[in-house]
């Protein structure tokens, strides 16, 4: 099975990739949830004081990325669109999806299972962080720890191209940075990498 690039977007893999889309919109925007209002006010101290999304002072819990998405939300969304914040979950979530059905395909599992895998996470119903607005530094968190496997993994299985691996040994780091900005379960991260 030739390994290739997830970005990639090859005539065969279009109708794959728009069934993990549909799957997901399908499931997770009939399921929007704006009962909570926290979020907002997040988002309202995190563009009166950006820099405090290096802190703890936002929400008491260190989430850069988390604060900074719920800031760009409120900057698109304002005050009247719960269900846009949901929306901006639920696409993170599809690119999760997908990322799911890279690493399994990496992992040397057949297309067809590495799909079955993608759509399965793409709508269990045990992703209730995904209709929260307010968790939405959970799902960036683990689009960046799968992104981290994926480059890993790039990274371990080239031998011969010493900027090829070099390149995927950066993103893979990269996106390990962004996985531990977004969210507290990053911890888990160094884990799975020796696991991997």
């Amino acid at each position: 099975l030739k390994k290739t690039s997830f970005i990639a977007l090859r005539k065969r893999d279009r109708p794959l990739r728009l069934s993990i889309l549909s799957l997901c919109a399908a499931r997770w925007l009939t399921k929007t949830n704006g009962t909570t209002a926290v979020w907002l006010r997040n988002a309202q101290n995190t563009l009166n004081h950006p820099l405090n999304i290096f802190t703890r002072d936002i929400a008491g819990w260190f989430r850069p990325f988390g604060h900074l998405i719920f800031a760009l939300n409120y900057l698109i969304f304002g005050l009247k669109s719960p269900v846009g914040y949901a929306a901006v979950s639920v696409l993170i979530h599809i690119l999760t999806s997908y990322c799911v059905f890279a690493l399994v395909e990496r992992l040397g599992r057949h297309r067809g299972i590495a799909f079955l895998a993608a759509a399965f996470f793409a709508i269990q119903h045990a992703h209730w962080e995904v209709t929260w607005a307010s968790s939405v530094a959970e799902v960036a968190a683990l689009f960046w720890m799968l992104l981290t496997l994926i480059w890993f993994l790039k990274w371990r299985a080239l031998t011969s191209h010493a900027d090829k691996r070099l390149g995927s040994y950066l993103l893979a780091h990269l996106a390990m940075g962004c996985s531990y900005l977004s969210a507290e379960s990053a911890a888990v991260l160094p884990a799975l990498l020796l696991a991997a």
